[in-house]
Formats: C-alpha cells, structure tokens, sequence
C-alpha cells in the first residue's frame, strides 16, 4: 500500500496494539490523532486493572479484607490463574480441558493439598506457599508473583469459596 510501512509499531495495552502516530502509519489529521487517542484512553480504562469489583471491605475467615487489596487480588488472579483456574474459580479455564489432574475448583472449600479438608481452613501461609512454589505432579509451577501481589491473591482466591464468609470461619 501506498504510503504505509509494512512493519507493526505502537504500544501494547492488554491483546491490542495502539499505532504509534507516525510510525508505520499513512498521515493523520489533527482530528484523527485526538480521536485514536480516545479510543486509546477507553481501552486502557476498560482493561483488567481499571474495572472494580469491590467497593466495600469483605470478611473472610473472620477477617475484614480491604476493597483494595481484593481488587489488586483479583487484577493478580486474572493475571496468573485464570487460564486454568476459570474466571469464577472452578477449575474450568480454557486450558483445565487438557491438564492432568484438572485444576483445583477454588469454590469448594475443600483443600486437600494443604492438608486441609472437612471444612478445615488453610492459614494464609498455606496458600501463599502453593501459589509461590507450585503443586508437585500437576501443571501448576511456580508463579512468579511479587510478594505484595500474592498477599493480595491469597485474600482473592478466599472470595472464591463461600466458606472463608461464614460467620465463625477459620
């Protein structure tokens, strides 16, 4: 084509590619620059981090879990555990159809890998600990989350399972 560059420049936000103006791109007008750069501020707003889920505090385990943290929680768990872990924590993500043994269902209550079953519920550490080093003889290794994230996520993935809200849980 007549005035474009076969190579792909911009930005990445999220799985899309923003053109960088000028580069790669035939000549804009004023107007269609402000106009990108519209679109560019409503993907950025619409992806993962800008959306809130919560907006109050929520107790689990019988402990109040701030807004933010459960939303950084959740930012962290789309991040690294929504492939296999599904969206609500079933165990359903598009890649738990071809893993063995099929990821845990984080709705259950039930944790067996942390020693914690028949309504026993595991100490943060615990789950911290499978998140940081993985689960030995299933697809889940290590992930590589910051300190700060996973304390996060640990408090996230307790939303996940009724129980942790139970009045006298933990």
């Amino acid at each position: 084509m007549r005035g474009m560059v076969e190579e792909r420049s911009g930005v990445t936000v999220g799985r899309h590619l923003l053109p960088l103006a000028g580069v790669g791109m035939p000549s804009r007008s004023g107007a269609t620059h402000v106009i990108a750069l519209v679109i560019a501020c409503a993907v950025l707003l619409g992806c993962e981090e800008g959306q809130r889920s919560f907006e109050q505090p929520v107790v689990l385990g019988g402990v109040e879990v701030a807004p933010d943290v459960l939303n950084r929680g959740e930012f962290a768990y789309v991040r690294y555990c929504r492939q296999c872990h599904g969206q609500t924590g079933h165990g359903d993500g598009p890649y738990a159809g071809s893993l063995t043994p099929r990821p845990a269902d984080l709705t259950s209550g039930e944790y067996p890998r942390m020693n914690a079953t028949g309504g026993e519920l595991p100490a943060d550490e615990a789950i911290a600990r499978v998140i940081r080093e993985g689960v030995p003889g299933t697809a889940m290794g290590p992930q590589g989350v910051s300190e700060s994230d996973l304390a996060a996520l640990v408090q996230y993935v307790k939303t996940l399972a009724p129980v942790w809200r139970s009045p006298g849980s933990r």
